[in-house]
């Protein structure tokens, strides 16, 4: 068995991994390495630890993608170490920093097979150490491999679940991978470590709304013809979660306490710092005016240098928005107004809704300008365009948030449906094919994505072709709109 390992070796050495890591099953390997992955199996029954995992690693460094594998050797670290141990994680925080370095060397010239073979190395030292698993992370996210980055970064939270910066990660993979609700969780528990950082705040509203579109919600809206919009299905959601937010903010004679303390240490000296704790404090009560006036009195004293403050004051004005929108539907649904008092509502409550997507298109117009790497605040700029209907102006942010490996899978679907919606079918078909390729896993982002493509191929005459996506989608849910109506048409025809 040594030399069929030998053997193995030398073949990833020769077929060395430099563009792109495949996904694989056991269905996709020839029989010899099968024999190598039961072989491996049997040493993990007789606890023959040490064997097995060398078996795996040198698997997995021909099928690095090879995901039913990593799984197993990551069972076999785990009752390699036995007891969970903080000496021995603390000694293998220290180990795999030579592991780490090797990734990064590795990754940067595109050697992905041997930068994940690296990772589980530092994983082998112990697989409930937070850096190991970091280091795994690292090799994954360099790979563009979202499977293996799941994998790591599961693992370290489970054992470190107040690691905030672990945390992030699999906040942004999991919207990533179309897991709004999981996405949520993850930005929750970093609100309730920092209830006063409005950046926390802000990305709990953007995980809620992830969320309440999950699971169905993009088709709620787009069946809808126009009765749903993207506000309606966060409504219950954000409701709740502000409720669950002022309970845990400063309030009563607390918060006025500490206001007119720090009110007094700036009538010694006015500091950034000062300005920007009061404004906190008021925006924790909910005085949105008041809160205006000291980010503002901040933002003249950092001559405009903190971009947080601009951040904050925009988060701000969207809250009173929303105060607004939530105090017209109310009276929307009162039964004590008349049918033309109720239209008149509904027209205040659409003016709103647009009012504020107008102050955060300009708003964000000024951040691109002032900030053009900055490619998170284009891909929201961008969707904020779309949303606003201005397909062309969105279309070129779009291509550049494309180039970033982060945003690069909803940057494309997103360019599908701009060409869509301009008529350039042929485009928007290549678009929405690259976008499936790229995405792993058939959620609410690539159904969408496949009933797209279907469409945009019957506009071309393409019926054969978009009958196949329908049936891609119908496979993994039939329950998605009228795709299962569509296949029995088919059928019947």
């Amino acid at each position: 068995m040594a030399e069929k390992a030998e053997e193995l070796d030398l073949q990833a050495a020769e077929e060395e991994e430099e563009i792109e890591i495949e996904l694989v099953d056991l269905q996709g390997i020839n029989e010899k390495e099968k024999r190598l992955y039961d072989t491996a199996l049997s040493a993990h029954e007789r606890k023959n630890y040490a064997y097995g995992i060398d078996l795996l690693r040198t698997l997995l460094k021909k099928y690095p993608g090879l995901i039913e594998a990593r799984m197993k050797l990551r069972e076999m670290q785990m009752d390699r170490i036995g007891k969970i141990s903080a000496l021995s994680q603390t000694l293998a925080t220290i180990g795999a920093l030579l592991p780490y370095l090797k990734v990064k060397r590795l990754a940067a010239k595109g050697k992905y097979a041997e930068a994940l073979d690296a990772g589980e190395a530092a994983m082998g030292m112990d697989p409930t150490a937070c850096f190991p698993c970091i280091v795994l992370f690292r090799a994954a996210e360099a790979a563009d491999v979202d499977a293996i980055c799941l994998m790591a970064l599961e693992q370290a939270i489970e054992f470190h679940p107040k690691s905030l910066q672990v945390l992030d990660w699999l906040a942004q993979l999991y919207s990533r991978m179309g897991m709004g609700k999981k996405a949520l969780v993850c930005r929750q528990k970093i609100f309730e470590t920092r209830p006063n950082d409005l950046q926390a705040e802000a990305l709990v509203k953007d995980a809620i709304a992830e969320a309440a579109m999950d699971e169905g919600g993009w088709e709620r809206v787009a069946e809808s013809d126009g009765k749903l919009d993207y506000r309606s299905l966060i409504k219950d959601t954000s409701e709740a979660v502000r409720l669950e937010q002022q309970d845990r903010t400063v309030k009563g004679d607390a918060a006025a306490d500490l206001i007119d303390d720090l009110l007094n240490q700036i009538a010694e000296q006015d500091t950034i710092d000062r300005r920007k704790k009061v404004a906190e404090l008021y925006l924790g009560s909910n005085d949105f005016e008041n809160a205006l006036v000291h980010y503002g009195r901040a933002q003249e004293l950092s001559e405009g240098a903190d971009p947080s403050i601009e951040a904050a004051m925009t988060v701000i004005n969207g809250r009173q928005y929303d105060a607004a929108i939530r105090e017209w539907a109310a009276y929307v649904k009162s039964e004590e107004i008349t049918d033309e008092q109720r239209q008149e509502g509904e027209a205040q409550v659409a003016e709103l809704q647009q009012q504020k997507l107008t102050m955060f298109l300009q708003r964000y117009t000024e951040r691109v300008k002032r900030y053009p790497n900055d490619v998170p605040e284009r891909f929201k700029f961008a969707t904020l365009l779309w949303e606003d209907g201005q397909i062309d102006e969105a279309l070129p942010h779009f291509q550049v948030t494309q180039r970033n490996a982060r945003f690069k899978q909803e940057s494309t679907i997103y360019l599908g449906r701009c060409f869509a919606s301009k008529g350039q079918h042929d485009l928007a078909i290549d678009q929405y094919q690259a976008g499936i390729a790229e995405l792993e896993v058939m959620n609410a982002v690539k159904k969408d994505a496949h009933y797209s493509l279907a469409k945009s191929l019957e506009e071309v005459g393409r019926a054969d072709d978009a009958l196949e996506q329908y049936k891609e989608i119908y496979a993994a849910d039939l329950s998605f709109r009228d795709v299962a109506d569509i296949i029995t048409r088919s059928y019947d025809s």
